[in-house]
This record gives C-alpha cells, sequence and structure tokens, in this order.
C-alpha cells in the first residue's frame, strides 16, 4: 500500500499540468460567438460564417479597401479528433490549418508556429461587434479588422 502512495500523488501532481496544455473548449459558445454576417463601417471588408452543424462552421471573408484588386478566402472551423481547426483558404488556395490554443468567453486564439504569416489568428466578440487580429507568435496582434453585426434578413 505504502508504494503506491507516492504513485498516487505523483498523478494528482502532473495531472493539471497536462490538462493546462489543452484548452477547454465550449463549441457552442465559440461558433455562437462568430455566426452571422459582419462588415466594417465603411463596407470595404466583411466576414460571412455559417451556423455550425456536425463540428463544421462554414465561413468567407472579402476586403475590397483596393479598387479592382479584391481579395477573399474561404474559412472554416472544424473538430478533429486531437483539437478544433480554424482553416484558411486565400484566394481559395492550399488550406493552411490553425489549432485552437485559448479560448475566453469572447475570445478564440488559433495558431500555427510552422506557417510563414499569420501565425496567430485572434477573434475577440464584444456584443455586436466582432475584431480579428493575425500576427506571428513573437507579435500575435500585427494587424487588426473589425466588423460590426448585419441585422438578419428573412
Amino acid at each position: 500500500m505504502n508504494r503506491l502512495f507516492p504513485f498516487s500523488w505523483l498523478v494528482v501532481l502532473v495531472t493539471p499540468l497536462i490538462v493546462a496544455g489543452e484548452p477547454t473548449v465550449s463549441w457552442d459558445s465559440l461558433t455562437q460567438n462568430l455566426t452571422g454576417v459582419w462588415k466594417n463601417e465603411a463596407g470595404t471588408t466583411e466576414e460571412h460564417w455559417t451556423t455550425a452543424a456536425d463540428g463544421l462552421m462554414l465561413g468567407m471573408n472579402r476586403d475590397m479597401r483596393k479598387p479592382g484588386r479584391p481579395f477573399f478566402e474561404y474559412l472554416r472551423i472544424e473538430q478533429r479528433e486531437d483539437g478544433v481547426y480554424y482553416v484558411a483558404q486565400p484566394r481559395g488556395k492550399s488550406p493552411t490549418a490553425f489549432k485552437l490554443v485559448k479560448q475566453t468567453a469572447n475570445e478564440v486564439v488559433f495558431q500555427n508556429a510552422d506557417h510563414d504569416f499569420p501565425q496567430v489568428i485572434t477573434y475577440v466578440r464584444e456584443g455586436a461587434r466582432l475584431c480579428a487580429w493575425i500576427g506571428s507568435v513573437a507579435e500575435p496582434k500585427k494587424s487588426h479588422w473589425c466588423w460590426d453585426k448585419q441585422a438578419s434578413k428573412p
């Protein structure tokens, strides 16, 4: 019995460290914070997110700030066996996955340290406003965009 006692304390001490490595994911909170149509005040950038279904949420971003040179990307957030991933396809090209590394009530952070740029994608929801930042691991909030939620139309 005494031989098991030190081992049981080791389990008690190490388990929180292992669990702390992965964010606690609330799929409903994450998806509800993003669902909808989001546009900036000037109407030059927008992001659309569908409701989530079966562990998948689809999105699209369009940036029309440079006349004659619009930018778009297909987006998705998906549940995988090893976590939740944000997958971006700028201009519809090859997908890049970013793993969810942090989630709070109004913020989600995705990261892929092996990608050139961006390496970190952060979304923050405050009421009817959604802001997104992209950056590197060293400077996670280098560039940002903010949008206001648009009223649903029947």
